[in-house]
């Protein structure tokens, strides 16, 4: 009952809120000198008249208007899509910051907290952003040779993703930060953290063009550390559940790759590096789960390191030459799984304080 007196006043107003809606798609559809400058007016008295009206749900307009203002940079000649790209981030975090602003005046929402629309249009337009760039890197893979303009703007583009990504993963931190409830305060950090990965590993594809399980690394790393965590977890619901699927899916991320290139591999000397990389992989998941105390970790470690060790000798066999550098591998491997081994065996037999 409280909101039908500001539903009322919308009622009056509307027709001239209609008005200038209209008068902004004509300018938009335009095709004079003014269409842009129009365009920021407009989106500058959209956000004028929201501020008087004191309603934060009519976000949505300023905002509306400022991303298809946006999308008709790139079509002029002084702003390229990195700059548009790098603007649009740049809009979306001050359309988080907005949030703040009914702090200072008292707000009259119509149906949602004042702070959820600032919240929705930053995260939902931050993602599209990424969204663009990933689609931008996957025409590059699928066409090698685009020539021209394409070219650069997909090379751009693809600059631009990993900043995207991580802009994207700091709003999520920011808004776990401000969130009162344990429960979503975790899930967003944990997808905040996983998105700064993806961020690291997007930012290595683009400099160094690593193979695919180097690319996999940080983010299988990021799920094998999370999910001890998550396993310990008695107060937050579905946790322990997620964590026994993280561990799987980050063991297979971890390992499967390694293992595969090291056998689809054609020419033998290239198998060498994703094999070595494999026993360390292996070695480490099990050391891994020896100090945080995950049996899956330990017994697929171990596993693992014994099937990596199969495979290394087959391979010294086919070729010899490589013996002085597998051999040593083998050799430490094996001394760290026999470690393991027998920590293992004398914790269990030490007597229970």
């Amino acid at each position: 009952m409280r909101t039908l007196p500001l539903v009322s006043r919308l009622l009056w107003n509307w027709p001239w809120y209609l008005l200038a809606l209209l008068a902004a798609i004509i300018v938009g559809l335009s095709s004079t000198s003014f269409r842009l400058p129009g365009l920021a007016l407009f989106t500058l008295l959209s956000a004028l008249v929201m501020l008087r009206e004191r309603l934060p749900e009519a976000l949505v307009w300023p905002a509306a208007l400022l991303a298809w203002l946006l999308g008709l940079l790139p079509q002029t000649q002084h702003w390229t899509l990195e700059e548009t790209l790098l603007l649009a981030s740049l809009a979306c975090v001050l359309l988080f910051c907005s949030q703040f602003i009914w702090l200072l005046i008292r707000p009259r929402p119509l149906w949602l907290t004042p702070a959820t629309p600032a919240q929705l249009l930053a995260l939902v337009g931050q993602l599209a952003i990424v969204v663009i760039c990933g689609g931008a890197a996957l025409v590059r893979s699928q066409s090698h040779s685009s020539p021209g303009t394409l070219a650069r703007l997909l090379d751009l583009s693809l600059q631009m993703g990993p900043l995207a990504l991580t802009v994207l993963g700091g709003l999520l931190i920011w808004q776990a930060l401000l969130q009162t409830r344990r429960a979503p305060r975790l899930w967003i950090g944990y997808t905040a953290g996983l998105l700064l990965t993806l961020a690291f590993s997007w930012e290595m594809g683009s400099l160094w063009q690593p193979s695919l399980d180097l690319l996999c690394l940080p983010p299988a790393s990021y799920l094998i550390v999370l999910s001890p965590f998550l396993l310990r977890d008695r107060q937050t619901a579905g946790s322990q559940q997620l964590g026994r699927v993280l561990t799987v899916v980050g063991s297979c991320l971890l390992l499967m790759p390694a293992f595969i290139l090291s056998i689809v591999t054609q020419q033998l000397d290239e198998q060498l590096m994703p094999l070595l990389l494999a026993l360390a992989e292996s070695l480490s998941l099990f050391t891994f789960g020896i100090a945080v105390r995950v049996r899956f970790f330990v017994l697929g470690g171990a596993t693992l390191v014994v099937a990596g060790a199969i495979r290394a000798v087959v391979y010294t066999l086919t070729n010899p030459h490589s013996a002085p550098i597998v051999w040593p591998a083998l050799a430490l491997a094996g001394m760290a799984l026999l470690g393991g081994s027998i920590f293992l065996t004398l914790r269990r037999s030490a007597p229970q304080p």
